[in-house]
């Protein structure tokens, strides 16, 4: 075998030109993950919750008459709020803005709630379906009064939480 000093010196130099540059890469890979005393993390605002819909708390003192109703078994949504007490323009007003917010009718399970709010002369004022704990439509006035429907979900956080033992 014939080795020349010119082809161990080439070698020798890429040898080295790689040891360089892998520890030239960990240098500035560690320089990235570690944070630096001076740097300052910017901390997000804390965002303004969503407004949790409500009805009107004191009916009776604002005039309102409250109607409460529940789905039973083999009944119609429009049928269990006539059952309710709700005169049939009203329950025809709620049907028409619950369409507005995909409200499926035909979804309506026995033990889901709702309540009306109706005013002195005979107008929805509120309205809200519970479909469950978690998911109900509203129907609520808006500043200048008209009437326009909703849908609440109400917020979850979810944690993973693990139990060790022996």
């Amino acid at each position: 075998m014939n080795f020349s000093m010119a082809n161990i010196s080439r070698k020798h130099t890429a040898f080295v030109i790689t040891i360089i540059s892998i520890l030239t890469f960990g240098i500035v890979a560690a320089l990235a993950i570690v944070p630096r005393e001076d740097s300052t993390t910017p901390i997000a605002e804390p965002s303004e919750a969503p407004r949790v819909p409500q009805l009107c708390t004191e009916p009776a003192a604002e005039g309102l008459i409250e109607l409460h109703g529940e789905v039973r078994p083999n009944m119609p949504f429009i049928t269990a709020m006539l059952s309710a007490g709700i005169a049939r323009p009203i329950a025809d007003t709620i049907r028409k803005h619950l369409e507005h917010v995909d409200f499926n009718f035909r979804a309506c399970r026995p033990g889901q709630s709702f309540t009306a709010q109706i005013d002195s002369s005979g107008l929805l004022h509120a309205f809200r379906y519970n479909a469950s704990r978690l998911h109900s439509y509203w129907i609520l006035p808006d500043e200048e009064g008209a009437l326009y429907a909703r849908t609440w979900e109400t917020p979850v956080e979810r944690e993973l939480r693990s139990i060790e033992g022996h």
